[in-house]
């Protein structure tokens, strides 16, 4: 009787026991730290990151389940009764004791299940761990599905090297998904779990190849496979290992990696661009090494949805001495003359300009500061479209002056650019020419928002991210005449490669050079696809070649030769109700006016301002005979008629082409009593009432325009002579502090005057 009191207190208490066991046991069947992994727009690995245990292992989320035909595989090696035993299987138990005691050939009994409770803490294979392992192993089924404990094991299972997991090594090992391997692939990956480190790529793989093929000789044996894939199965070959980790689009990935809390990270990155794009880069980039520029960055961003589908930091990452790692997409750099054609769409959306009016190309001067064209030549008289082709750096200027400093750099903060860091007034002028700082992401973004009709929104870089609100900053019409602008290829050099790529859609382009040749930029459109490119160096070397249309363009021109067998967007779109007509002068490309006597009809954005009226000509009594202007104090006795000429201020006519010269007003008649000669000479700089800002002794040039070339003038400073001149234009002086007068007179009485100030 005490022995069966004795029997039953043992048994509350090994229940007890087991009871507090199972209440207390670890339920979580995952034993090692997830991976990071990068994945393009559909699904492929772009980059993994190794986890916290320093192991490459894929997020255990981003698989939901595994293909059918890999899980017969491993438990055709692994675990044949796996769905019918709980934990352990005593069949194999029995079979491996007898085996092991016989000294016949030893076979493992471990179950699945065993093999993840294993994985929890590595053992040492004795009898009194195996049995910890079944106790452990029965516990680990009393808490999960067998669907949650095979799961558990693919996404875990070792494969040596620091490769977990059987989705890493298929990404790793064979460079696919593990839903794209076929059944020598899946064979090989079931059979290698169950001792990496001694057959696996690199060790005994004569020995890999036997193991894998005697398990498809059993998936034979079983019906799973028929003879014709067995036979083409056995003759795969084992590939040379390489530890394949994918790491496209570098920059990208690891900035994710450490924004991104989730482990699965999915972008919108085309994989097949990316691919061609990472080529063609560090093609490119070598090439352009060789003239001294070291760093090159491009994005592609599909503009229907926003979706950026192509993204290069850098092409060659680990160039670390030229600061590869850098990423040039988001890295602020001078903005050059890549700003340009959105001062042309807001002034056309003003009814300032239209592509047909005309600017002023001098000598322009603004207090002390004087901009220059990139060739330092003048054109005079220009038409919108070709400065902006040309880029000419004078008239954007003299057109931001008109515009607005302050309104222009309100717009460039509205439409996304977050680099600006200082105030309108800190930029000054000096913002449409390279004064600014921009990325290459947030340029681009707005030359998509323009080939969108001027609906600016910030491009999606994550597949689930939401999109932007969207701004209305320029109407469709005008974005609509600066892109077809930028379609014009009589660019220099540009022809001819463009020519070369065979590209056939009309590309919108622009390009950008920051001052000192340190950046050069080439953004374009295609309707479809916007394709930024930035080249330079991250040090801020220059180059005689680092140029927009030199470095950056021919890179543009070839990614968009990618694109070359899709549809081009700017074909389909109708663009009849964004315009109205508008009958312009001929000569000036402003709206006619009375004077004009030869118009063009013309288009004008339906929202956009009404154009101004054309100022520069006027209609006056013309002699014919003597090529004069008469007047009604002075045209008794002449025969005339009203005619039209061109009036521009004396400091253009020294620029002006002969198209523009044969039609300016001619010399009104010299006995006119009326005559007024105060304008025919006239005094450029300083400008009257300047406040200058200078340092002692500081010389300024006083510069003169007339348009009597040949006849003498006097020029006065503070009221004593400084020289006499027939011709000469620029004289240099030392003003005084404080009140500072300049007066000149030529022979015939023309004079004019200013005063300015030194502090």
């Amino acid at each position: 009787m005490k022995n069966w009191k004795k029997f039953y207190w043992l048994l509350i208490v090994l229940i007890a026991a087991i009871l507090l066991l199972f209440i207390t046991f670890d339920k979580n069947i995952y034993f090692i730290s997830s991976g990071k992994a990068v994945l393009s727009k559909d699904g492929h690995l772009m980059s993994l990151f190794i986890s916290k245990d320093d192991q490459y292992v894929m997020p255990f989320s981003f698989y939901k389940d595994y293909p059918e035909k890999f899980k017969e595989c491993v438990l055709i090696k692994e675990d044949k009764r796996f769905y019918y035993h709980p934990g352990f299987d005593p069949i194999s138990i029995i079979r491996a004791f007898i085996g092991n005691i016989s000294g016949q050939k030893r076979s493992g009994a471990s179950t699945i299940t065993m093999q993840l409770a294993r994985m929890r803490s590595l053992r040492k294979r004795t009898y009194f761990n195996k049995m910890k392992e079944i106790f452990e192993a029965i516990l680990i089924e009393l808490t999960n599905s067998k669907k949650q404990i095979l799961k558990a094991y693919l996404d875990q299972a070792p494969y040596g090297m620091n490769i977990r997991g059987v989705g890493t090594a298929a990404n790793l090992f064979f460079l696919k998904d593990i839903d794209e391997l076929s059944w020598a692939e899946y064979a090989t990956l079931a059979v290698l779990p169950n001792n990496p480190s001694y057959v696996n790529f690199v060790v005994q793989r004569d020995r890999l190849r036997i193991k894998r093929d005697e398990l498809l000789k059993k998936l034979l044996d079983e019906k799973m496979i028929s003879l014709p894939i067995y036979k083409l199965s056995i003759a795969e070959k084992i590939p040379e290992f390489k530890k394949n980790i994918p790491f496209y689009a570098p920059h990208l990935c690891m900035s994710l990696k450490d924004k991104r809390s989730s482990y699965v990270i999915h972008t919108t990155i085309d994989m097949d661009i990316q691919k061609q794009l990472e080529t063609i880069t560090k093609e490119e980039l070598r090439a352009l090494k060789k003239h001294g520029i070291n760093n090159l960055s491009v994005i592609v961003i599909k503009n229907s949805s926003r979706e950026i589908i192509g993204y290069i930091g850098n092409p060659l990452f680990f160039d670390l001495p030229n600061d590869s790692m850098v990423d040039g997409v988001r890295a602020s750099r001078s903005t050059g003359s890549i700003l340009k054609p959105f001062l042309y769409a807001l002034a056309i959306d003003e009814g300032m300009i239209l592509p047909e009016s005309i600017l002023f190309d001098i000598p322009t001067f603004y207090g002390p500061y004087s901009p220059e064209n990139f060739d330092g030549t003048f054109q005079g008289v220009v038409r919108v479209k070709d400065a902006l082709i040309r880029s000419l750096n004078v008239p954007a200027v003299r057109l931001l002056q008109s515009y607005s400093v302050n309104a222009f750099y309100y717009f460039l903060k509205q439409a996304g650019m977050t680099t600006l860091f200082r105030d309108a007034d800190d930029y000054g002028l000096s913002l449409i020419i390279g004064g600014a700082e921009g990325n290459l992401r947030e340029i681009s973004e707005m030359f998509c928002s323009l080939a969108n009709g001027g609906e600016f929104t910030r491009s999606k870089i994550l597949f689930d991210e939401k999109s932007y609100p969207k701004k209305s900053l320029i109407s469709n019409g005008a974005s609509t005449l600066i892109l077809d602008c930028l379609k014009d290829l009589s660019r220099p050099g540009i022809d001819r490669i463009y020519a070369q790529l065979g590209y056939s859609n009309q590309i919108s382009w622009k390009t950008g050079t920051s001052y000192g040749a340190k950046d050069a930029w080439a953004v374009g459109s295609d309707g479809e696809y916007t394709v930024g490119v930035w080249s330079g160096n991250f040090n801020g070397d220059s180059s005689p070649d680092l140029t927009g249309s030199r470095a950056s363009a021919p890179v543009l021109f070839r990614i968009f030769a990618l694109f070359k067998e899709k549809e081009n967007g700017f074909k389909d779109k109708d663009h009849s109700k964004e315009f109205s007509e508008i009958v312009l002068c001929e000569k000036t490309g402003y709206r006619a006016g009375p004077g004009c006597e030869k118009t063009i009809t013309s288009k004008r954005p339906a929202d956009a301002k009404l154009l101004k009226s054309c100022p520069y000509h006027v209609r006056l009594p013309y002699n014919k005979e003597k090529n004069e202007i008469v007047c009604s104090s002075c045209w008794q006795g002449f025969d005339y008629n009203l005619k039209s000429f061109l009036y521009f201020p004396p400091e253009i006519q020294p620029y002006l082409s002969e198209n523009y010269k044969k039609d300016l007003i001619p010399k009104h008649n010299p006995l006119c009593p009326e005559i007024d000669h105060k304008k025919s000479i006239r005094i450029n700089y300083p400008t009257d009432k300047a406040v200058l800002s200078l340092v002692k002794d500081e010389k300024i040039a006083i510069r003169i325009s007339t348009n009597q070339k040949n006849t003498k003038y006097f020029l006065y400073f503070n009221s004593i002579l400084l020289d006499k001149s027939i011709g000469q234009e620029v004289f240099y002086i030392t003003p005084k502090k404080g009140k500072n007068i300049i007066s000149v007179i030529n022979e015939k009485g023309d004079t004019d005057k200013v005063i300015f100030f030194v502090r």
